[in-house]
């Protein structure tokens, strides 16, 4: 695990999370946790799950952003939904892990 050695921890960790919002950078994740692709179909599979994986990684940013921005009454959807891409990215790198 790295050691992560900054004074302002949110904004590293959203530099590291959008990474993934390169999409060969995504797709060379999806490749090595789901291993490699065996045909055209899994392939062209893999390249729309980094596409997906890149708009997830976006609107999660856009999310928590709002969320900052607003007031009480709104920030909890806000943040909801930032999760719940969040969650959506993961899902889309990790694949069908059993």
């Amino acid at each position: 695990m790295e050691w992560i050695l900054t004074d302002d921890i949110r904004r590293e960790t959203w530099r590291r999370i959008l990474e993934f919002a390169n999409q060969e950078l995504a797709l060379e994740a999806i490749v090595r946790l789901q291993g490699p692709s065996n045909d055209g179909s899994t392939q062209s599979n893999y390249n729309k799950q980094a596409r997906q994986v890149r708009v997830c990684v976006l609107q999660a940013k856009e999310y928590f952003d709002a969320a900052e921005a607003s007031s009480l009454y709104t920030s909890p959807n806000h943040a909801y939904y930032g999760a719940i891409s969040l969650a959506s990215t993961m899902m889309l790198i990790f694949g069908d892990v059993n």
